[in-house]
């Protein structure tokens, strides 16, 4: 496939993007990201708390989990979906004294 390129001359189309005359190329979509433990976390589409857990811990027993101060029930992990500019706090139990 031939196409004109930005000069009006004709290229291959591996130059730039194709647009419409006129209008600038769409950037991509930025990845949502959410605030895990202090650290900047890229978001899935649909990530809930319990696959959240299940990303960053072995084992979710002992686990506690607040997003935006507010501590998430553990029965309801599977259906709180994670935001974008949500705050997590992921903590776990630890034995000792």
């Amino acid at each position: 496939m031939t196409r004109l390129d930005g000069d009006g001359a004709i290229g291959t189309g591996a130059e730039a993007p194709l647009t419409a005359p006129g209008s600038a190329p769409v950037p991509a979509p930025a990845m949502a990201v959410a605030t895990v433990n202090g650290e900047p976390y890229d978001l899935s589409s649909g990530l809930t708390v319990s696959g959240l857990v299940a990303a960053w811990c072995p084992s979710p027993r002992g686990v506690a989990v607040a997003i935006d101060s507010e501590v998430v029930p553990r029965s309801t992990w599977d259906t709180t979906l994670i935001e974008p500019g949500a705050t997590i706090e992921i903590v776990t139990a630890a034995a000792g004294g």
